[in-house]
């Protein structure tokens, strides 16, 4: 599918962004029942699923509205730079998805709100859609556990930035986008450069690449929106925010399932009621059946992956990556 040219984001229409495989078709559902159950009914929802693998068919949204629409697309990266991918798989170009989300819009479209599928919106999400970002290309939340480019946790290649060291860390696990900024501000090509010139000093990708990129053009919004879980670390003996912020964290907007331990795996997580709140809703039933579900899908889509690798061009790559002693391949940029 095309890039959408529909209404801009208003009160009236929210642009959702998320990107999700097919092992995470039950969280993408339940995310998605849980951002229209909490969203006005007046507001149509169009979601756009960055993905390779997935159609829009298999993902469960039983309170879908009349006026929303599910739609996925699969950006068409042209040639021309290279990605960071592990040699043993476990990243793949979907990784980088989320760099390339304005290719899904076209101009007409100026502003979309992007969700990792791993999280519940428990607020409005026309709140977070309509916010005001002081003329900031990105409104996002300080990163709970990194929190600083100079901090203790931060990959080396913003570390070693030291003019920059006090400058917030976000988490992009939550966005507000003003898409027009974002493409005259080149995001996409400063990430991309940024991860291939430091393969080896970069630990959260992606997340690390868009921090570079956007440097301070980002709008620090209220933490509410991306509550984070798993967030406590020993470097940081103090809490991210002040006692008043951290308080107004027990009622989040947002709760966002953030580190390995998840709700769908752990039975003491501490987000647990609310995943099977919206799981149980968006017709999955246990978190522990939903867990099963999102593996047998996961298979799927790694047999699929494995009959796309095995090919004489996939061959090809891999025997260059040992020759060249490297762990990335060439994938497409305009």
């Amino acid at each position: 599918m095309g890039p959408l040219n529909s209404m801009k984001a208003t009160s009236a229409a929210i642009h959702l962004v998320t990107a999700a495989d097919a092992g995470y078709v039950p969280y993408l559902s339940t995310m998605l029942t849980s951002v229209r159950h909490n969203l006005d009914p007046e507001v149509r929802l169009h979601v756009t699923v960055l993905t390779r693998d997935l159609e829009p068919g298999v993902i469960r949204w039983p309170n879908r509205g009349p006026g929303d629409s599910l739609r996925s697309f699969a950006p068409d990266i042209p040639p021309g730079s290279v990605l960071p991918i592990g040699p043993d798989d476990h990243l793949t170009i979907d990784t980088y998805h989320r760099l390339f989300l304005e290719l899904a819009f076209d101009e007409g479209v100026d502003r979309v709100v992007y969700l990792d599928a791993d999280l519940v919106v428990l607020g409005d999400l026309s709140d977070l859609a309509s916010i005001d970002l002081g003329g900031k290309t990105v409104g996002a939340v300080m990163d709970f556990a990194i929190r600083r480019w100079g901090g203790p946790r931060t990959c080396e290649a913003l570390k070693s930035q030291t003019q920059h060291a006090d400058r917030s860390y976000f988490n992009a696990g939550v966005l507000v986008i003003d898409l027009d900024a974002w493409r005259r501000k080149r995001v996409r090509d400063s990430a991309v450069r940024f991860l291939f010139e430091n393969q080896g000093g970069i630990h959260c990708w992606d997340q690390d690449a868009l921090n570079h990129a956007l440097g301070g053009d980002w709008c620090e919004l209220d933490p509410r929106w991306n509550r984070m879980c798993s967030w406590e670390r020993p470097e940081f003996p103090d809490p991210p925010f002040s006692d008043e912020v951290m308080a107004s964290l027990s009622t989040p907007n947002i709760v966002h399932f953030t580190g390995r331990r998840k709700p769908w795996n752990d039975d003491r997580h501490e987000a647990r009621a609310h995943f099977d709140q919206y799981v149980t809703m968006a017709g999955f039933g246990s978190h522990r059946m939903t867990w099963l579900k999102g593996r047998w899908l996961d298979m799927k889509g790694w047999l699929r992956e494995r009959r796309r690798r095995y090919t004489l061009r996939g061959a090809v790559r891999r025997i260059r990556r040992v020759l060249l002693g490297t762990s990335v391949r060439a994938v497409v940029l305009p």
